[in-house]
């Protein structure tokens, strides 16, 4: 279990080197995917982009509302909605994540070794 300190402005610390290692990540996936695509299929480029739409989507609603789940006052609907849209795009992104191992394992699985 993820374990936050109490102290916010340690939390926000936290957050905040957690934005800024996703934020790398996902220009590093935008990179490989890019330089990959003519090796794929367009199918699983298709999945990879669409998965990077979904990272880089989590990555806007933390810059505008910060840290979802948390400092949240129900009060504001703007907030609450945007929260639970992010909740289903992480499931969403695990999702589509599993999908792309899935396929990968099979096309391997069809490739004869000569």
């Amino acid at each position: 279990m993820d374990k936050i300190p109490e102290d916010n402005e340690k939390a926000k610390e936290i957050y905040n080197q957690r934005y800024q290692s996703a934020l790398a990540n996902v220009f590093k996936l935008q990179r490989i995917i890019g330089s990959k695509s003519p090796f794929i299929s367009k199918e699983l480029y298709s999945d990879f982009f669409e998965i990077k739409k979904l990272l880089s989507n989590q990555l806007t609603a933390y810059e505008y509302f910060g840290p979802i789940g948390i400092h949240c006052s129900s009060e504001n609907s703007v907030h609450e909605d945007e929260r639970l849209k992010a909740w289903k795009r992480t499931t969403e992104i695990s999702d589509k994540h599993q999908m792309i191992i899935d396929k990968m394992r099979n096309y391997f699985d069809s490739l004869e070794i000569r």
